[in-house]
């Protein structure tokens, strides 16, 4: 499928996307945004019934069930933003959680990877004194390009994606 794609035209992305890229047809590129602040590990708000968002350092949900969250919302108790008066689940997010889910997330992004500079400039600490040993071992093993100042997967780490994930949990 790999091949098929990247003969057609299409780039992987992302472990699980792909997309046409920017020309003078398809422009701009065909690349997801929303998946792209996701994988990016930057703020997104959910609204609505079952809605997911990540904001203000804190995770939240929302009431699964429309008829729950109407009540919820008709209800309108304060609330903290970001989540609303039907939020059912709020969970802060500690700073070495965040390094570690934007480490995760940021691997899924084949070509962007984690940049050092965004990360020392989001976490005041560099990617190499938090994760620069585990990068070392997994570009030993083939299945991340770390250059020092980007982290990737590799090609062949695609495959394994998921054991490079892990060492981020």
């Amino acid at each position: 499928a790999r091949a098929t794609l990247t003969q057609s035209g299409w780039v992987q992305y992302e472990i699980s996307n792909w997309a046409r890229p920017a020309t003078a047809l398809h422009s701009p590129t065909q690349e997801c945004r929303h998946n792209l602040q996701y994988w990016r590990n930057l703020p997104y708000l959910g609204f609505g019934a079952g809605a997911h968002g990540f904001a203000g350092g804190a995770r939240y949900s929302n009431a699964l069930a429309p008829q729950a969250f109407i009540k919820r919302m008709r209800a309108a108790r304060p609330s903290a933003f970001p989540a609303s008066p039907a939020c059912v689940q709020r969970t802060e997010v500690s700073a070495a959680v965040e390094m570690s889910d934007t480490m995760l997330m940021g691997m899924r992004l084949t070509h962007e990877g984690v940049s050092a500079r965004n990360f020392e400039s989001r976490f005041g600490t560099s990617l190499e004194a938090q994760f620069g040993a585990k990068l070392r071992a997994l570009q030993a093993r083939g299945l991340v390009d770390w250059t020092g100042e980007r982290a990737r997967i590799t090609p062949g780490g695609r495959l394994l994606a998921n054991m490079v994930f892990t060492e981020f949990i």
